[in-house]
């Protein structure tokens, strides 16, 4: 039992949701981190492509080797702020979304439940819809800390501080300005908890290129998300982002 649970509140984890290293001093000839965060829109598609882009339905698959388990996963998104993301694990199914105004969550193991405080400041920040074309947005301050390798790869460091979110610390890569890690701390009914994601297989669908593969690791625990496919600007049902009866059923009380 205590198991599942912990499964559960991991993939929880996973939803909120993306080596060793050397560092180098900053050096005022390297680029602003604006500049950085702007090149990547440059080279994944463009202002121009992201400003078309209205809803992304993302499926694939998602592994937690620790347990030994695997599953399924699907996240949708829509413009605004909109993101509904379900999962099926062998334990059963773990939902996730946020309807522009109420951040929620349910799962076989923990009841349905709202976000509030800080964890739905996270939440929120989390569904902006193309966060990375709309990082303006999302961040409050960026600052470029310097260089520094992950795995074999020279990346730009940079502290990013997210607005009513805490900070992250984000890498990409020097060459290719592709996003590579992301650190930061996800709000949980745990407390905070500390996550690194490594971003690789970055492919190009519909005219955008964004990672197939992201490696979490969580707590010691090791969790693979691997996208079968990406798609943009396809048709929803209304319901979509509608808030599961349990959940109104909460905001009633």
């Amino acid at each position: 039992m205590r198991t599942t649970t912990r499964v559960i509140r991991l993939a929880s984890t996973v939803i909120l949701c993306v080596a060793a290293f050397r560092s180098f001093g900053a050096d005022q000839n390297l680029p602003k981190a604006e500049t950085i965060l702007d090149k990547y829109i440059e080279v994944t598609g463009g202002s121009a492509r992201y400003e078309k882009l209205k809803t992304q339905v993302s499926l694939g698959n998602v592994e937690l080797s620790s347990q030994g388990m695997a599953g399924t996963m699907a996240i949708f998104r829509a413009y605004p702020n909109l993101v509904y993301t379900v999962m099926e694990l062998p334990v059963g199914t773990v939902e996730e979304g946020f309807d522009g105004k109420t951040a929620w969550s349910k799962s076989p193991m923990m009841r349905p439940r709202i976000k509030e405080g800080p964890e739905k400041a996270s939440a929120q920040t989390s569904a902006i819809f193309n966060g990375e074309f709309r990082w303006r947005d999302q961040f409050a301050a960026v600052e470029l800390l310097g260089l520094e390798r992950v795995g074999g790869q020279e990346c730009y460091k940079i502290l990013a501080t997210v607005r009513d979110a805490g900070t992250q610390t984000r890498y990409y890569d020097k060459n290719t300005y592709l996003l590579v890690k992301l650190s930061m701390v996800v709000r949980s009914p745990l407390g905070d908890i500390p996550t690194e994601t490594l971003f690789s297989d970055y492919r190009e669908e519909d005219g955008v290129v964004s990672a197939h593969r992201w490696v979490q690791n969580v707590v010691g625990q090791q969790i693979t998300t691997t996208l079968k496919k990406v798609e943009y600007n396809t048709a929803l049902p209304p319901d979509r982002f509608e808030l599961p009866a349990e959940i109104k059923a909460l905001i009633g009380k």
